[in-house]
């Protein structure tokens, strides 16, 4: 698998958030591996993802790549533009400030009962899904990056369980982002159907009439604006 020049940050940023998931498990027996390791881990995948998205928008390029993942017939599709690159950077921003800080804060759990691998195992997780969710170029690779985004954000926000407010948030979360995953996923299997593929190419081509049209905008509608907190599903 070779992946374009300009792809190489953004593949970077998410081999590293998934690498600080990864060691994460080991915070079980060791508790300062969350501090001293994946937390910076996590620091550097922001960092690479910010000068993934800068590149991106100041070279003006557009870079495309397959890659062998997903199923035999349907590998996955990344594309980094302008406007991926634009939502790259400001990933990159948030997360390299939360790595920054995270130390100071996972210092003080070491010695509590909330479990360090759930915190940093689904924190890198949901950072992985971010960035392949802004790099997806089908609605394959898309639905994947978004269920493992939707999912590892159920963990973080359940993380303190014992507090019934945070579990019943969570339920709450799991329930509303399933709503708008389905949503999403009509959206995306009627502009499919008409442009005779699932990347986005073909169903930007797609050549729908009015009513399907109408149809594929209020899934996608419905189901972004749950995702985005929509009055009044902000809750």
């Amino acid at each position: 698998m070779t992946l374009p020049d300009a792809l190489l940050p953004a593949g970077l940023a998410v081999g590293l958030a998934l690498l600080s998931a990864v060691v994460s498990l080991f915070a079980a027996r060791y508790p300062r591996v969350l501090r001293v390791l994946a937390m910076p881990l996590f620091s550097l995948a922001g960092l690479a993802a910010l000068v993934a998205g800068l590149s991106a928008l100041l070279g003006g390029s557009v870079s495309i790549a397959e890659l062998p993942f997903g199923l035999p017939w349907l590998p996955w599709q990344v594309r980094l533009d302008a406007l991926s690159a634009f939502f790259l950077g400001l990933i990159g921003v948030v997360s390299l400030a939360v790595g920054l800080y995270a130390p100071a804060y996972v210092r003080a759990l070491e010695q509590g009962r909330d479990s360090q691998v759930v915190l940093g195992g689904f924190s890198g997780l949901f950072l992985t899904g971010m960035l392949l969710v802004v790099l997806a170029d089908d609605a394959f690779l898309f639905m994947v990056a978004w269920e493992l985004m939707s999912l590892s954000s159920y963990f973080r926000v359940a993380f303190q369980h014992e507090h019934a407010a945070n579990r019943r948030a969570a339920f709450l979360y799991l329930l509303m982002a399933h709503i708008a995953g389905l949503s999403i996923l009509l959206g995306f299997g009627v502009l499919a159907s008409f442009g005779g593929g699932f990347g986005f190419d073909a169903m930007r081509a797609a050549p729908l009439s009015f009513g399907w049209a109408s149809v594929a905008f209020a899934l996608a509608f419905f189901g972004f604006g749950i995702k985005a907190g929509l009055v009044p599903l902000h809750a």
